[in-house]
């Protein structure tokens, strides 16, 4: 991990709900609930070594997040925000 970048050394491990559901690896009931409009923010959170295939990234800001070794394979980025974000030994074809 780059400790030289402030982003990178402030990562956010939040007691949040939605980030706890991506946590426990409760990807369906995040989108549920995503869809149904509940708060989402995800900026300058550590996602490392999670299974994220299947999640509905569609207007979330994954801004300076750290997904090293997270599992991203088939996940559409495109309409989501990156800016920042460490991919570090992801499995990411198809994202």
């Amino acid at each position: 991990m780059d400790t030289t970048n402030p982003a990178r050394s402030k990562l956010r491990i939040p007691n949040d709900a939605m980030y706890r559901l991506l946590r426990e690896g409760c990807i369906i009931e995040f989108n549920v609930k995503k869809a149904a409009g509940e708060k989402v923010d995800l900026r300058g959170c550590d996602l490392r070594g999670l299974d994220l295939r299947g999640l509905d990234t569609d207007g979330l800001d994954f801004s300076d997040c750290y997904f090293r070794q997270a599992d991203l394979r088939s996940v559409d980025f495109r309409k989501a925000r990156l800016e920042g974000a460490s991919i570090n030994a992801a499995k990411i074809s198809g994202a």
